[in-house]
């Protein structure tokens, strides 16, 4: 059953995109590159049990709220367990039916950690891993890397903000900071007050998150625990643009790594701003940004980032359509389309973590 609102081309964008889309099940054999979990139904009858495992101890983990739930028009709460001092889970009276998606949710300490029900898995014997929560030290609590999308348009200036944390603790856990929020930022006034944060994690779904201010100088926060591995906050917002406009940034870490991009068609100029040359799949420009509290520069031009069409894509998608099942993460297909720019800057993010930030785009061609 498809969400009213998304039609089969809109939900085929959204897919090739790997925006807001939960489950995609692919029928032409064409490849998503974008990192949406690909899930199918589990066998009509299959009973659900397994064991929570803590990745901090290695140990199983008893005490840890377990949920079913289903994924179709919505996140339906199925059943609850709470696993035994062998951290063992079973739902008796859950059977997964061969028409819908589930997905386990686990709660420890106050943080939850999902496992979806992959296609052909065994519902007998699932693992789902949870971590001890800790406070982060101040090195864990500053973004590694921090890229600031401009897209003017209009009278509006779209700015996406992405922010890279990468937690390799040993023994792993998950940061927690609920009185300084995971990630401050500043909101320019402009923007009154509206602004979307989502976070994506290694699982490529993007979760809505809450923004709130954080005390005066128009400081907000999002309170979000850092799992280990991979976590990517995005935050866009929209102020009023007018070419050769001056725009203010303000860095709640001092010495990040903050790189400003912007697409082709869009200009911007500023002191100490080191053009670094030309990102070479969506052909934008990327520059350094001075480490420092505040920098300036100016935006001209219009543009918006876009994802080149890849080898071999015109033919799939001439081909059988991808089949599609939406969640309904966004209210509207415009909302989805709207962060599209916010997940193509992981693939910038690829071009500087891959080798400890030393990579050099391509040089545009004077």
């Amino acid at each position: 059953m498809r969400r009213k609102g998304l039609n089969d081309r809109s939900l085929t964008v959204a897919a090739r995109f790997g925006v807001a889309v939960r489950w995609v099940a692919v029928r032409c054999g064409a490849v998503v590159r974008c990192g949406v979990a690909v899930l199918a139904a589990v066998p009509l009858g299959a009973a659900v049990e397994g064991v929570v495992q803590n990745g901090s101890t290695g140990q199983p983990q008893a005490g840890a709220t377990v949920t079913v739930i289903k994924l179709e028009q919505g996140m339906d709460a199925v059943a609850t367990a709470t696993s035994d001092a062998a951290g063992k889970f079973r739902f008796p009276d859950v059977t997964l039916g061969d028409e819908a998606h589930y997905m386990l949710r686990a709660e420890y300490q106050g943080v939850t950690y999902n496992r979806v029900i992959a296609p052909g898995m065994r519902t007998g014997d699932v693992t789902v891993t949870v971590y001890r929560s800790a406070p982060p030290g101040p090195k864990a609590s500053t973004p590694e890397q921090h890229l600031m999308l401009v897209e003017p348009s209009g009278e509006e200036l779209t700015v996406n903000e992405s922010y890279l944390y990468r937690n390799n603790s040993q023994p792993p856990v998950s940061y927690v900071d609920k009185k300084q929020g995971t990630l401050r930022f500043y909101l320019p006034p402009t923007a009154k007050g509206q602004v979307e944060a989502h976070v994506s994690t290694a699982a490529g779904v993007p979760i809505r998150a809450g923004a709130e201010k954080a005390g005066p100088n128009d400081i907000y926060k999002i309170d979000y625990p850092i799992r280990p591995g991979d976590t990517r906050i995005d935050v866009t917002y929209k102020v009023p643009y007018a070419a050769g406009m001056a725009f203010t940034a303000h860095s709640q870490y001092p010495g990040m790594v903050t790189r400003v991009v912007a697409p082709a068609g869009v200009t911007v100029a500023g002191e100490g701003l080191e053009a670094m040359g030309e990102e070479p799949q969506t052909k934008a420009a990327i520059f350094n940004a001075p480490k420092s509290d505040t920098f300036r520069f100016t935006v001209s031009g219009t543009g918006r980032l876009t994802r080149p069409q890849a080898e071999g894509e015109q033919e799939a998608q001439n081909g059988p359509p991808l089949t599609v099942v939406p969640v309904p993460v966004y209210e509207r297909f415009w909302q989805i389309l709207g962060f599209a720019s916010a997940i193509l800057l992981a693939g910038l993010y690829g071009l500087y973590t891959a080798s400890g930030g030393r990579s050099t785009p391509k040089k545009r061609k004077a």
